[in-house]
């Protein structure tokens, strides 16, 4: 339900960050003509409080977000879908085609260009600075603020309308340093020079202007692109209400319906593909008293049906439960999946109730194994028929070829008594190390054993 509940969520938020910048309005304070307060504060729109955004953000509405001059605009569910990250160069691919059909080389330049605010946001700013010039220095000599007035009209707002219906390859930045570098000496022309504290009033303003321009923009493309997704039927409820499938049976160590979507649909490619043999026998387990042989005593069957299996490399994988939304099955792959780490520290740390470490050393392989939270290892060397398990309880030698036990040792304070030896995690950790040390599949817990020759051939 996360995916949908974001995608819903697109729409709410973007209509609450119009709401949030109707009422935040940025604010100055009014000066007197020597620079000090005069008391009381005027409205300077073109300044905004910067805002992250990330709600629902995919590919197709990555544009508009970026227009509203969303600094920054992040992802995160959108990248849980199939193809994880990769679904990111379809971001800036559409961004660079809407940013190509403005003419925009720059975010700034698209922010003013793209929704066709930008003579409004041009009349904004200029408005913006005339009125608090004319509220900060209201003492000042007409002639001077009439000076002032001009030149903004002249130089300020003409140069920029010209160049946003020119749409050429000049960057805002450089026509905003032009203006800038005509107004060197203004201050000192004419018959009624402007006294110091208004020309570096202006001066600054002008060296401000290009992100005026962009905030001015952002603002006045807000309405605009929140309506245009508050009417989009992709982000209202009738496409969104469904639910993923789940069709009622459980996962378990091995085995499943096998549609390999937890596969895709990780972020992380934690989760991925193994191969094993499929099984199906009648174990028995084993009483192992103070003296003399084992005795077989029933055991189960232990049964796996399929040669494709499917696992979880944890240390990838950070919990964000994406898997289970998109598997029909319930228990959720990364949970119920044999969950290998990347060392044995880390296995200790966070196996919990199902985890697995894997060590190569030579000819023999280790595995431990948390299953159901008890914790067990299993060694194995094939080329002598031996294996070396441990249940905490039990330290046992077994011949694997024929799974039977060959000696044990028992803890100090049950080896008094007959123990029952269950064999079935044995088992499962046995065919799980068969499996994962095959060299002709590369993953995650078999690549430390695999010698470069191995891997290449």
């Amino acid at each position: 339900m996360q995916i949908v509940n974001v995608i819903l969520r697109h729409s709410l938020t973007l209509n609450l960050v119009q709401k949030f910048r109707e009422h935040m309005g940025a604010k100055v304070p009014l000066l007197d003509k020597e620079g000090g307060p005069k008391g009381g504060v005027v409205p300077l729109l073109g300044s905004t409080i910067p805002i992250s955004f990330s709600a629902g953000l995919d590919s197709n509405n990555m544009a508009n977000c970026v227009a509203m001059n969303f600094i920054p605009v992040t992802t995160c569910t959108d990248l849980l879908r199939p193809g994880g990250y990769a679904r990111l160069i379809r971001y800036l691919e559409k961004l660079g085609e809407k940013m190509h059909a403005v003419g925009a080389a720059r975010l700034p330049d698209f922010v003013v260009r793209y929704a066709g605010q930008g003579l409004a946001a041009i009349d904004r700013v200029t408005q913006d600075l005339n009125d608090s010039l004319r509220a900060q220095f209201a003492g000042a000599h007409p002639e001077q603020i009439g000076r002032v007035q001009s030149w903004l009209e002249a130089e300020v707002a003409m140069p920029l309308k010209a160049w946003v219906g020119a749409r050429h390859g000049v960057p805002l930045r450089a026509v905003c340093q032009q203006i800038a570098a005509n107004f060197a000496g203004v201050g000192a022309q004419g018959d009624a020079p402007l006294p110091a504290v208004m020309a570096d009033a202006l001066r600054g303003a002008i060296a401000g202007l290009e992100q005026a321009l962009l905030d001015a923009a952002g603002l006045l493309n807000t309405p605009l692109l929140v309506k245009e997704a508050t009417e989009n039927p992709r982000y209202a409820w009738e496409q969104n209400k469904g639910v993923p499938r789940k069709i009622g049976s459980k996962l378990w160590l091995y085995d499943c319906i096998n549609c390999d979507k937890c596969v895709p649909v990780c972020p992380n490619v934690a989760n991925f593909v193994y191969e094993t043999t499929g099984v199906n026998v009648t174990y028995d387990n084993f009483e192992l008293p103070p003296e003399g042989p084992p005795q077989r005593v029933p055991g189960g069957v232990f049964k796996v049906a399929k040669v494709h299996q499917l696992a979880n490399y944890a240390d990838a994988c950070n919990d964000c439960g994406n898997c289970d939304v998109f598997c029909p099955e319930d228990g959720g792959p990364y949970v119920e999946k044999p969950r290998f780490f990347g060392s044995l520290e880390t296995y200790r740390k966070y196996a919990g109730r199902n985890g697995f470490y894997i060590a190569f050393e030579g000819d023999q392989t280790t595995i431990y194994g948390a299953i159901a939270g008890a914790s067990y290892q299993l060694s194995l060397n094939p080329l002598i028929d031996r294996a070396w398990f441990s249940n905490g309880n039990a330290e046992v030698e077994i011949q694997p070829s024929r799974d039977v036990v060959v000696s044990w040792k028992l803890k100090p304070e049950i080896s008094a008594t007959r123990y029952k030896l269950d064999m079935l995690p044995y088992l499962q950790l046995k065919l799980l190390v068969e499996s994962i040390r095959d060299p002709r599949r590369v993953n995650f817990a078999n690549v430390k054993g695999l010698s470069g020759d191995r891997v290449i051939g």
